[in-house]
């Protein structure tokens, strides 16, 4: 990300510049107690100098480690040492050393740069922040320009190589998605909310995800639905512009139907998948219960006679099958279109 790199020259430049004013091959470093105690740390030049290529491609960060641990002072140094720079009085002088002008230099050079390493990171969480406030307020804009088939707005925040996938599953390029948004017919009217905006910043472009909470009113009727939907965005001179969007509907449990006793009774019974897969239904109160060696039991409600579903996930149909005397000989297991076939092989007791 370039806005984490264009502080790098400046605080390269601060240490390097300031380790060379301070460049006595000996540096006295005081430690805690009297004199006789105090360590000489050998500091030559040439271990100070930025010298290959080596050290640049480490990063920036541990050029700053690396002359920080250099100076190797500890705590009651690094305090006499800047209050000495300040002009300040030392609590115990005689156990101090004094601090050069270079060293002074020095020490508040490292303060400088370590400072401003975390400048860039906060830079960039700023202007990722920014980013995703702004992205947020035109989705929404653009939600808004639906229901009113308002194309200027589409049109002006769009890319003209867009990919539009629909929940419908219809792939639309820019032209055939301007053309299709119209507005709602009379008698009609709706709105789409976004929420949970979350949005991912990337070198040049960036990715959104949100729900779509759509509210629509069909003569006097009131519907709801809601929509995931993934965009990406990419940054050019004239701003953000959608490339590519994908829609997907998020499913919901149907109503529940209502069914008597007598009528759920007529389902339970002993279903065979295979000569060693089988699942037992019986019936608990208002509703079903299958029950699976090896799996927890589900429930199911009826959504309409012979069609039940298991609440939580409404991508699945349990459709139960009769012959011709409308005896049940089996159901079908329903997902995506596609039919998981079980034969009925008798009644729990018997099963």
């Amino acid at each position: 990300m370039p806005e984490t790199n264009k502080y790098r020259p400046l605080i390269f430049s601060i240490v390097f510049i300031a380790s060379e004013l301070s460049s006595p091959k000996i540096l006295r470093a005081p430690m805690m107690g009297n004199r006789t105690r105090a360590t000489w740390l050998k500091n030559t030049r040439d271990q100070r100098r930025i010298s290959s290529a080596h050290e640049y491609k480490n990063g920036w960060r541990t050029f700053v480690q690396r002359y920080f641990y250099d100076m190797t002072f500890h705590t009651s140094a690094a305090v006499i040492w800047a209050r000495r720079c300040a002009d300040l009085p030392l609590e115990n002088p005689m156990n101090s050393e004094i601090s050069s002008p270079q060293q002074c230099a020095f020490f508040f050079a490292v303060v400088i740069a370590v400072s401003l390493a975390g400048a860039p990171v906060a830079v960039f969480a700023t202007a990722a922040a920014a980013d995703a406030a702004s992205l947020q307020r035109v989705t929404q804009e653009m939600a808004d320009a639906v229901a009113p088939g308002n194309t200027a707005v589409w049109d002006r925040y769009t890319d003209p190589g867009l990919t539009y996938v629909s929940e419908d599953n219809e792939v639309k390029n820019k032209t055939q998605l301007l053309a299709d948004l119209k507005p709602l017919p009379k008698g009609f009217s709706g709105n789409i909310k976004i929420e949970e905006f979350k949005l991912v910043p990337f070198d040049g472009f960036a990715v959104s995800t949100y729900i779509m909470n759509e509210s629509e009113n069909a003569e006097g009727h009131a519907l709801h639905a809601r929509y995931r939907a993934t965009d990406t965005w990419r940054k050019t001179a004239a701003g953000w512009k959608l490339v590519a969007s994908q829609v997907l509907a998020i499913p919901k449990d149907p109503p529940q139907g209502v069914l008597s006793a007598a009528e759920l009774d007529q389902y339970t019974g002993v279903y065979e998948l295979s000569a060693q897969t089988h699942v037992g239904i019986r019936r608990d109160g208002d509703h079903l219960i299958a029950e699976r060696d090896g799996r927890p039991a589900q429930m199911l409600q009826a959504e309409i006679r012979d069609v039940f579903f298991t609440p939580g996930r409404p991508r699945i149909r349990r459709v139960f099958l009769h012959d011709t005397a409308g005896k049940i000989t089996g159901f079908a297991d329903r997902r995506e279109g596609e039919d998981l076939v079980w034969q009925r092989k008798g009644d729990l007791a018997s099963g």
